[in-house]
């Protein structure tokens, strides 16, 4: 069964052709889905396997079809909220 996934936005092109390294696809995120993340990130999911890369000429190389793919298939995750401050009779506690 093939994967639904959201059109990415407007002007944002996608090639199946692995034509960015780790660094250059840091930047295509952040030029193109305005999504800031590491190079480091992209690595440590490639190495899990939840990032499809070709290796050529001994490096790391993402097509931006693989690259789209792997973000909108990320769960969201928000941090859970923190419990109100709150006066104890010892002074101390939230």
């Amino acid at each position: 069964m093939a994967k639904m996934l959201p059109a990415p936005p407007d002007g944002v092109r996608l090639s199946p052709v692995p034509n960015l390294d780790a660094q250059q696809a840091v930047n295509w995120f952040r030029a193109e889905l305005g999504i800031a993340l590491t190079a480091r990130y992209l690595k440590e999911c490639t190495t899990n396997g939840a990032l499809p890369c070709a290796i050529i000429a001994g490096r790391r190389m993402y097509s931006t079809r693989d690259l789209y793919e792997f973000i909108v298939t990320r769960p969201s995750r928000r941090a859970p909220r923190r419990a109100p401050i709150t006066n104890t009779p010892s002074g101390i506690g939230r």
